[in-house]
């Protein structure tokens, strides 16, 4: 989502909108396909979409999320919280990235026959990974502290 709501620099218009333009002309866009979710976690994109990505440069908060869970009815529960904000920080974080025209897609299939393609690819997810466990992690131990307090 990030990629194509980016807008990459000396443009002046996000690429999801030129994209748009090109399938409206009858051309194949395989970047505007939407990737294949784990079916019981599509819930949570549904909500991400409904809370944003967050304010500006600043992932959802907390208090954002419970603001939103008050006047949506609903009720999140640690992990769908943790989630929610991984979900903002990837997402700004994506956004930042792919303001680089050559930001290449995520959605994009890579050829898996090319070592060299497959190791970018391989360091790209090692790095996401990391960043999210770490973000776990991270929440994690804060959880643990409020317990103690």
């Amino acid at each position: 989502m990030a990629w194509l709501h980016a807008t990459p620099e000396k443009e002046k218009v996000p690429r999801g909108a030129r994209l748009e333009i090109k399938r409206r002309r009858g051309e194949e866009v395989p970047e505007l396909e939407p990737p294949e979710l784990e079916p019981t976690l599509e819930y949570l994109v549904g909500y991400f979409l409904k809370v944003g990505p967050g304010v500006g440069d600043h992932e959802l908060t907390f208090a954002e999320l419970d603001a939103w869970c008050r006047r949506s009815g609903r009720d999140l529960d640690d992990f769908e919280s943790d989630a929610l904000k991984q979900m903002s920080r990837a997402y700004l974080g994506m956004l930042h990235k792919a303001k680089a025209p050559e930001c290449p897609s995520p959605a994009i299939e890579f050829d898996e026959t090319d070592p060299e393609q497959v190791a970018a690819r391989r360091a790209q997810v090692d790095q996401g990974l990391r960043k999210m466990f770490a973000g776990l992690e991270e929440a994690k131990s804060g959880m643990r502290k409020g317990a103690r307090n």
